[in-house]
């Protein structure tokens, strides 16, 4: 928020996963008004979604981005989400989205890798 008025936000989600049992955490939508990007804005918000999924007892955290969407995935790499899949015609429109995933927390091999 500037003021009053909002500039940004992050929606998120627990998804059924690929086994009986498990959710899957996802970053449904993540913007960022143009006159305010490029200000921490964008990692703000994944910090905040990261902190609310880690309440959920997640410990990792899924997104989609367009395969073109440069931007978006320079942000993504700077705050540890790695890619991890490419999903041909995702989007509606027929985009190609890269999925990506940081995994944060009590994750044994992340706490390992920050010692």
């Amino acid at each position: 928020m500037v003021g009053e008025k909002p500039v940004g936000f992050v929606m998120i989600g627990a998804l059924p996963g690929d086994r009986d049992g498990e959710t899957r955490a996802e970053v449904l939508a993540i913007a960022v008004t143009p006159g305010f990007q490029r200000r921490g804005i964008g990692k703000a918000l994944l910090q905040r979604a990261e902190k609310r999924v880690e309440e959920w007892g997640e410990q990792r955290l899924f997104l989609h981005t367009a395969k073109e969407n440069h931007l978006a995935q320079k942000l993504f790499l700077k705050n540890g989400y790695r890619p991890i899949a490419l999903k041909k015609s995702f989007y509606p429109s027929g985009q190609d989205a890269l999925m990506m995933v940081n995994e944060f927390g009590n994750n044994p091999l992340t706490n390992l890798l920050n010692e």
